[in-house]
């Protein structure tokens, strides 16, 4: 109900993502306009510097983008319902989502979607693993 996992105002995501705050401007058109007060100007911040979202999970926005497995596709009219990774037989572009610390808040929205080439590296792109089960 909100772009944001942690509410309305991209401002309060200073306490929940790294992204391109008012220290960025000299890098990054449209940097917001706060200082978020982070630790290092440019970079990521250590895994779990920041509150996590409603789940318990930590950097899902912001620090680095995360790759997915779904293949780029302009729009959803033709995505499999029942959450399975959308795929292409020419897959050229694979998406990313959550937004890195270069990534004005805008980019960090939920319903946003970046897209690469699967093969193209980045200090600003990664993966989350994930265990499945208990310990």
């Amino acid at each position: 109900t909100t772009p944001y996992f942690w509410g309305a105002q991209p401002e309060d995501g200073c306490a929940y993502a790294k992204m391109a705050d008012a220290t960025m401007k000299e890098f990054v058109m449209g940097a917001l306009p706060v200082d978020c007060h982070y630790k290092t100007k440019i970079g990521t911040e250590p895994v779990g510097s920041f509150k996590p979202n409603q789940w318990g999970l930590y950097d899902m926005a912001g620090n680095v983008s995360q790759w997915v497995a779904d293949c780029y596709v302009p729009n959803y009219a033709h995505a499999p319902a029942d959450g399975v990774a959308v795929e292409t037989a020419a897959c050229k572009a694979r998406v990313l989502r959550g937004g890195s610390w270069v990534n004005v808040p805008r980019d960090l929205r939920v319903a946003d979607r970046a897209y690469n080439a699967p093969d193209a590296r980045s200090g600003n792109n990664g993966f989350r693993p994930a265990r499945v089960g208990t310990r």
